[in-house]
């Protein structure tokens, strides 16, 4: 039985961000999510409908540095 299930909702814990390795991943994409034997995989109880309606402001990692300690 597989603990991850498509179209249920998880909480991901102790992870990084690293930069991908282009040779070694066909993921297209310039960061990847990493987790070790530490990280928490937590199902979590709600609704589709409530995910939908979180807004999210998503920033290059670069822009981060620019960031008051404080923003949001």
């Amino acid at each position: 039985m597989p603990m991850i299930e498509e179209g249920s909702i998880y909480l991901f814990s102790a992870g990084t961000v690293k930069m991908s390795n282009k040779r070694f991943t066909s993921v297209q994409h310039d960061f990847c999510l990493n987790f070790d034997g530490r990280a928490l995989v937590e199902p979590v109880e709600a609704e589709d409908s409530a995910i939908k309606t979180s807004a999210f402001s998503f920033l290059k990692l670069s822009a981060i540095q620019q960031m008051s300690h404080n923003s949001r």
